[in-house]
């Protein structure tokens, strides 16, 4: 809710807000004095009266908060309007103290007294000066006897009080002095008891009111004599006083509370007739509008939930303001507060009301407050600058950059060429230092005030002024043969200023290459990125726009202009091959730059761009071609877009050839069969892309449908042709007919003779058990490399013929006994080279814990010299690490190159795969360099561990360090929200995977829709697999929104899913989708179903059931109340029963009654787990059921004697 000061009606609040106010400190002091009795008696009194008065004022501050704050102070009673609404009361305690001793005790207690930013703790009372005569004791204080009547003491005072008096009785002064004459041509401020109030508050910087505990009883007698301020104020003997302000935490404390440095100070120091010379007294500090800051008071105005704007530009005497939306509603109040606190400086604020959007860079402002000139005179560096902010632009967070340029880039001898000078801030700061400065700019109106600034800095005589566009100013001053060599070129136009760099490609060098000492000028060129490596960013663009690869190019972060918004300088020498020639051809940058592996979608965006607007991509095919390929590879969906809009006559084989590609990565094998099909010319590499899709998807069968048309078509294979036909083969498994045919192929094309022929057609033969021909194919192979010798063997450890294994291997050269046995044994070989195959052996060995044939394969690396490769130390690593040997991975570390992070990798993740997590984070912290895998591998340990927020703070370093997440770095990270994140991580992880274009493969695809459901958001799970389901080639994603669906208990849309799964042709159920379907089953209940679906995972998939199926279906019976179908079902269960089949059917046996059933199960998981105090404790409720209660103080014996830890559980309510 707003505060009340915005409740006001306007014309009570605006009036009283625009009103100039001092920028003084206003304070204002109520004390009241506290006698020695007050604070040494020991009674409840005080104290009752303390809490008593804090109870009639406003709620309590927590005492956590200290310092003055709107929040904590209390309103001045019956102010809720205008400034003396901002007026707040704070209780102080203080000294009064004579004003000689005031300065050394102050030194004294400076630790103790009050320390609040502008307020001094030493406070002078009205009226307590040096030449001041002694008040009178008050009547109370006099002796019976001597108590003269109240005429009498009015006629004596009226005698003794002279002019200086009056100070002490404002009655009196009002009595002697003449009326004050009203100053001409002022009017009055307001009327009324308020603004009375306002201006007098105004006038004084503090108030010190004494109030006496006296007043009551005398107070009728003297109100009309010496008023309200003065009277009642204790009397004072021994001169001026002065008040030491203590701190806050000593307000409404007793003596005895106070420090002890206080104490003595009230002890010790005491008058001649045994009086303290100092007094405690309370006070009430009284802060009023002008003591707040800016913030505060907009705070306070504010409603809650609303940002405090806190900055502004200042420009002269303008405070230009760039408020929110949600600011707009309040937008005169806060114009009105930033005038107020920044008077006189500040004469007019102003807010932007939109972005600026045209050619001239002007602004559009609205006054909100002050006077309505926009015409200001800006100082910066000494020099003077005018400007009309309505007209022209200047931002004065840009002088320290200016400054920069002048300071540390410029030199005396340069010739500098502003392309966007504006009024001149470059320029004319420039021209103090260069030899001569060219300032250009488009806008007539910051040209007039530029020639304006110039003569107004006295620079007329080295600055050169010109308006005309952009383009045309650089032709024409490198054009020109009267002007001077420019040296330097500043082109400070963020949004726009990369795009005009072309034109240095089209101008005339020659008058610039006849001065003898010419150089190329450098450019320094600002603009805006919003990339998450602007630098790298804003380097491409200006390559783009130049046609050139522009190396040594300094950047410069000027500023951060909004969130993940940059303003860069980049500064560069302009290539001297510009100087012979108008640059490269277009047409050939366009292609290079296309067909560079670093080329970025947004980059790939720019140059389609340049091209379209060069008519090259209508004129030129290799750009519209290298376009085409470029977004095959970064954006499929661009693709197929830029091949529509490309006319039929234009499109050849090549771009057909390129989208075929496209298609077939996309795995869109229905549409690239329908494209090759209506192309009007297919050549071998139409059909072979089509045909190697179709066999690596498997999709044997067709692919030989596409090759026979092929053939039909009198369409030339060649040897990749050849290759992947005879793959799709071996794929198929059929008839040694085709493979003989496809072999007659390759012999009458003469295509045996290529290795990758011979190769596939030694794999095909092998396929289709025919080894004879097989090896025959070998034996004439001229040449044969490390793939060949792995398919043969591969042919006969397939065949079952070990002995002809070993006699092929052992002419292998550099061959093993070791080797030959373990590749006889597990039938897998490397690929490349004879270390390779060592590696791959070795990774066989980790992956089959294979310890001795490992240790073996270690000895024929020594033995060999291989150990010396550094991926070949990784290996051995994770060979150990995976048998749980970590000594010996440790040592094999120790003994590795440390420079290859593979190594520290490999250690790492041998550490957190026993759960070592300490020790791989220290490994982590050590590590000299650290690769994407670095990272993944600890994320995935602490998510594996456990540990899912500390794997959220390694992500968020990992993206913070700039290293780029990989599909398993996200899908660790997505774990780790699944299990202890939230909904707007899962989010964010989400919009970061779009945002950068990475792939969403089914992996994470399953990944996020287990992290929407997990975080409560299962709407968003099912929307994203809605999405994603038509392009998922595996299981992944289907398994994660059933089990998801089943778990919140959406059992039918469950299993509709499970049923649109089994109807698909290209992707099977596995044993995870069957999880979801049990699970669903268990939960709603539907016995008859779950029996059908466990049974239907073996006939109907050959899927075996695992131990977690079988406890889903013991779960199923026991929930429906089948305990003796459930216990048979554990009893004829291929492995042994675990934890939770058996506690199902304990719990079934306690809600069923079935005592024996229940002990049967309570001793079953006692030998699995002895410490299992929840088998206990069932156990117990299931006897007290039955009423066995000498077994429940059995069991209640035992659980007390095992002592076993009772783990409680805690839920809690997590806000979406």
């Amino acid at each position: 809710m707003a505060p009340p000061l915005l409740d006001l009606p306007s014309h009570c609040l605006l009036p009283r807000l625009r009103r100039p106010t001092s920028g003084r400190l206003l304070l204002h002091l109520r004390l009241k004095p506290l006698s020695s009795s007050s604070y040494t008696t020991t009674t409840t009194t005080t104290t009752t009266t303390s809490s008593s008065t804090s109870s009639s004022r406003a709620p309590q501050v927590p005492p956590s908060l200290h310092g003055p704050s709107l929040r904590r102070g209390r309103r001045l009673p019956g102010e809720t309007d205008g400034l003396l609404s901002f007026a707040r009361i704070f209780d102080l305690a203080a000294l009064r103290v004579p004003a000689a001793a005031c300065a050394p005790l102050e030194r004294r207690l400076r630790g103790h007294l009050l320390n609040w930013p502008r307020v001094r703790n030493v406070v002078r009372q009205p009226g307590d000066d040096g030449g001041l005569l002694f008040p009178v004791p008050h009547p109370s204080l006099a002796t019976p006897s001597s108590l003269p009547t109240a005429v009498a003491r009015r006629e004596k005072l009226a005698r003794e009080f002279n002019a200086r008096g009056f100070v002490q009785f404002p009655n009196l002064a009002k009595m002697s002095r003449p009326p004050a004459r009203k100053r001409k041509g002022k009017k009055d401020e307001g009327g009324g008891e308020a603004a009375a109030t306002a201006r007098d508050t105004k006038d004084k910087v503090y108030v010190v009111e004494v109030i006496g505990e006296r007043k009551e009883e005398h107070g009728d007698e003297w109100m009309g004599l010496v008023g309200e301020e003065g009277f009642g104020r204790i009397t004072w003997r021994g001169g001026p006083t002065r008040l030491l302000l203590l701190d806050e935490n000593y307000a409404n404390k007793r003596v005895d509370d106070l420090p002890e440095a206080i104490k003595v100070v009230l002890d010790h120091e005491t008058n001649k007739d045994g009086s303290s010379s100092y007094e405690l007294v309370q006070c009430q500090l009284t802060l009023f509008y002008n003591y707040w800051p800016m913030n505060e008071i907009l705070e306070e105005i504010l409603p809650e939930g609303i940002i405090v704007p806190t900055g502004f530009e200042t420009v002269g005497h303008i405070a230009h303001l760039n408020l929110r939306d949600d600011h707009l509603p309040y937008k005169k109040l806060i114009a009105q507060v930033v005038l107020d606190k920044n008077k006189p400086k500040i004469q007019t604020v102003v807010n932007k009301i939109d972005a600026i959007q045209n050619d001239y860079r002007t602004m559009q402002l609205e006054v909100l407050a002050g006077i309505d000139s926009l015409v200001t005179t800006v100082i910066e560096s000494g020099l003077r600058f005018q400007v009309d902010l309505s007209t022209v632009y200047w931002n004065s967070r840009l002088s320290t950059e200016r400054q920069r340029l002048v300071d540390h880039v410029f030199k005396n001898s340069d010739v500098v060429c502003d392309v966007f000078s504006g009024v001149g801030p470059i320029a004319i700061s420039a021209a103090r230092k260069v030899k001569y400065v060219y300032a250009n700019d488009l806008n007539p109106t910051a040209v007039e005030y530029l020639e304006r600034n110039i003569v107004l800095n006295k620079l007329e005589r080295k600055i050169e002024v010109f308006n005309m566009d952009a383009r045309r100013f650089i032709s024409s001053i490198y054009s020109s043969q009267h002007v001077h060599p420019v040296t330097q070129v500043v082109m400070n136009l963020p949004n726009d200023a990369a795009e005009f760099l072309d034109v240095f490609r089209g101008i005339s060098w020659n008058h610039q290459l006849a001065v003898p000492s010419c150089v190329m000028p450098n450019i320094h060129v600002y603009g805006f990125s919003k990339a998450e490596d602007p630098e790298y960013d804003f380097h491409e663009r200006i390559n783009l726009t130049l046609g050139e690869n522009v190396s040594d190019v300094e950047m410069h972060r000027v500023r951060l202009v909004a969130p993940g918004k940059w303003m860069l300088c980049a500064s560069f020498t302009l290539p001297s091959r510009m100087t012979t020639r108008a640059g490269a051809p277009l047409a050939v940058f366009l292609v290079s730059s296309l067909k560079s592996a670093a080329a970025r979608l947004r980059h790939g965006e720019q140059l389609h761009a340049l091209a379209a607007k060069s008519g090259l991509l209508a004129s030129n095919l290799f750009v519209r071609n290298s376009l085409l390929a470029f977004y095959s590879r970064v954006a499929p969906s661009l693709a197929y877009h830029l091949f529509d809009e490309i006319p039929p006559l234009l499109r050849d084989a090549t771009a057909h050839n390129i989208l075929l590609s496209a298609l077939a990565r996309a795995g869109r094998l229905e549409r690239a069969q329908c494209l090759l099909a209506e192309m009007p010319q297919r050549d071998a590499v139409s059909f072979t892309t089509v045909i190697s899709a179709l066999s690596r998807s498997g999709h044997p069968e067709r692919a030989l449908a596409v090759f026979r048309d092929m053939l039909t078509e009198a369409v030339q294979p060649n040897e990749v042709t050849l290759a992947e036909v005879l793959t799709a083969m071996a794929c198929d498994h059929g008839a040694p007919a085709p493979v003989g045919a496809a072999h007659g192929v390759a012999v009458r094309r003469g295509l045996d003779g290529f290795v990758i022929v011979a190769t596939n057609l030694v794999h095909a033969y092998g396929a289709v058990s025919q080894v004879p021909s097989a090896r025959s194919i070998f034996e004439l192979m001229p040449d044969r490399n490390t793939v060949t010798w792995n398919t043969m063997l591969n042919c006969y450890v397939k065949a079952g013929m070990i002995n002809m294994a070993a006699e092929v291997f052992g002419v292998i050269p550099e061959r093993d006994e070791a080797l030959r046995t373990y590749v006889a044994m597990v039938g897998t070989v490397g690929i490349r080279a004879n270390e390779v195959i060592l590696v791959g052996l070795v990774k066989a060995c980790s992956r089959h814990s294979a310890v001795s044939e490992g240790q073996q394969l270690h000895t024929v690396i020594l033995k060999n010299g291989f150990d010396a490769h550094a991926f070949v130390q990784a290996t051995l690593i994770h060979y150990y690490g995976s048998c749980d040997f970590i000594d010996h991975a440790q040592m094999q570390f120790k003994l590795s190159d440390k420079s290859h992070v593979a190594s520290w990798n490999a250690l790492m993740a041998s550490l957190l795969r026993r759960n070592l997590v300490h020790e791989a984070r220290q490994l982590f912290d050590d590590m000299p360099e650290r690769d994407t895998i670095s990272w993944s591998t600890l994320i995935s340990g602490y998510v594996q561990s456990g540990n899912s927020n500390m794997a959220l703070q390694i992500f968020c370093s990992m993206l913070d360090a700039g290293v780029e997440p990989n599909e398993i770095t996200l899908a660790s990270a997505l774990s780790a929200v699944a299990n202890s994140g939230t909904l707007g991580q899962a989010r964010w992880i989400h919009d970061y995977i779009i945002s950068r274009s990475i792939q969403l493969t089914d992996k994470l695809s399953a990944g996020l829709i287990n992290v929407y459901a997990k975080c409560g958001s299962i709407a968003e799970a099912v929307q994203l697999f809605n999405h994603v389901k038509d392009k998922s080639i595996s299981v992944s994603p289907w398994n994660s929104i059933i089990c998801n669906l089943a778990i919140h208990g959406y059992v039918n849309m469950s299993l509709e899913l499970f049923s649109q799964l089994q109807s698909t042709t290209n992707i099977k159920p596995n044993s995870i989708t069957y999880l979801g379907v049990l699970n669903a089953c268990c939960h709603a209940g539907m016995v008859a179903e779950g029996k059908r679906q466990f049974e239907s995972m073996r006939q109907q998939y050959g899927i075996q059931p695992e131990i977690k199926h079988y406890g889903c279906m013991v779960d199923l019976l026991c929930r429906a109340g089948y305990l003796e179908e459930a216990e048979l079902l554990i009893k004829t269960m291929p492995m042994k029963a675990d934890v939770v089949a058996w506690g199902c059917i304990l719990a079934a046996a306690r809600t069923q009654g079935n005592v024996a059933l229940g002990e049967k199960a309570a001793e079953e998981l006692s030998k699995l787990d002895p410490s299992h105090g929840a088998s206990k404790i069932a156990l117990s409720n299931l006897y007290a059921d039955a009423g066995h209660w000498s077994n429940v103080s059995v069991v209640r014996k035992e659980l007390q004697n095992e002592n076993l830890e009772r783990l409680t559980g805690s839920s809690g309510i997590l806000q979406l």
